[in-house]
């Protein structure tokens, strides 16, 4: 049996893709490594960077009021910015954890008292006579409804409290954030610079124009959509806290997640000013009521003032990205997730829209030249 002996430039060939081969995998072994490294600080930094680039125009508008100085500039827009997240979120917090504690001492107690059902809820299809039934339990023997429903409502308090510490989790992770983008604003020309090199070097010369387009989209994603749900939630929970109502906090972040998907929060605060509006005395309830309306519509003229371009993006892919955001990585998820997906797909219909765009072109020639 005879052994080909490989020629020169075989050798060479096997020798260089030898090489090629252990240079690779080093690299990939490097971004792995620094991946899993950075793993923990991941969301955060994406978020950093989303607020960064929406508010590239307000800290522009401050440095220029400040004379020019990027230091002092990143530093008053990251203290402003700390105080609009932390305050009301603290407040917000703090009301959401004495409502859930009060009401698990006064049910350790035996001292909840749970209002009877209406009679109408007993007429509604499918679930209607059972989920009278149970409320006309909880309400006449809270004893025996607690026994009976006791593994339902330890999987409900674990799920609560399971999601209370992710909130917790959220806002410190929202604190790092902004930290962040104050960092980036400090060193905006860099940062602005590598971003548009690094577009240049992945996608060609359509690189750049690939980088503007997603500015502009983090910027009217951002402002029109996440920007009006913060302030809608803030709002709604400001007035909740001031009326009274029970757990202000959850309802102000159940505000805030129906506001991102697009439900919008009327479906939420409408029966709460209702159900206020027979609690309070006359004039506060009526106060509150149309205040309450108020902050429920109050999208429908922030979104035309604050998007300055469409959003090429069906409303389904916001949706699906804001609830597969929360699912995956909690609160912060919810408005991370909504932009990602946004932006990719814009990207994958821009990048599929110029592509065709360039075969037809390329067609329409080919033709000219045939004739």
């Amino acid at each position: 049996m005879t052994v080909k002996k490989l020629s020169s430039t075989e050798i060479t060939f096997v020798n260089n893709s030898l090489e090629a081969a252990i240079r690779i995998g080093l690299v990939f072994l490097l971004l792995f490594l620094c991946f899993d490294i950075l793993k923990p600080f991941l969301l955060p930094l994406l978020w950093g960077i989303i607020i960064a680039v929406a508010s590239h125009p307000l800290f522009k508008s401050l440095k220029g009021k400040l004379g020019g100085k990027n230091g002092l500039a990143a530093t008053v827009f990251t203290l402003i910015a700390l105080t609009i997240i932390i305050a009301p979120a603290t407040v917000l917090s703090t009301t959401l954890f004495t409502s859930v504690e009060k009401i698990a001492t006064e049910l350790q107690n035996g001292k909840l008292i749970i209002p009877p059902p209406p009679s109408n809820i007993a007429d509604w299809p499918v679930i209607g006579k059972d989920l009278h039934s149970s409320w006309t339990l909880f309400s006449q023997n809270l004893e025996q409804a607690v026994q009976k429903f006791g593994p339902q409502l330890s999987s409900a308090g674990n799920w609560v409290f399971d999601h209370m510490k992710s909130a917790g989790a959220g806002v410190l992770q929202f604190i790092i954030s902004i930290i962040i983008a104050g960092v980036l604003h400090a060193s905006a020309k860099g940062s602005k610079q590598f971003i548009e090199n690094l577009s240049v070097r992945l996608a060609g010369d359509s690189g750049l124009l690939y980088c503007q387009l997603s500015g502009k989209l983090i910027q009217s994603v951002t402002l029109g959509i996440l920007g009006v749900a913060i302030i809608q939630a803030i709002l709604a929970g400001l007035g909740f806290m001031a009326a009274g109502v029970p757990a202000a906090g959850l309802w102000a972040f159940i505000v805030l997640f129906l506001g991102v998907i697009q439900v919008g929060p009327m479906i939420i605060i409408l029966p709460i000013a209702i159900y206020m509006l027979g609690e309070l005395n006359t004039l506060p309830g009526i106060v509150f009521f149309i205040y309450s309306l108020a902050v429920a519509l109050i999208d429908n003229f922030l979104k035309p003032v604050l998007l300055s371009r469409g959003i090429d993006a069906p409303m389904v892919v916001v949706f699906l990205g804001a609830i597969g955001g929360f699912i995956s990585f909690g609160i912060i998820g919810l408005f991370v997730g909504a932009i990602l997906l946004v932006l990719g797909w814009v990207l994958l219909m821009a990048w599929v829209h110029s592509d065709s765009e360039v075969m037809a072109e390329t067609a329409l020639e080919e033709a000219q030249e045939s004739k």
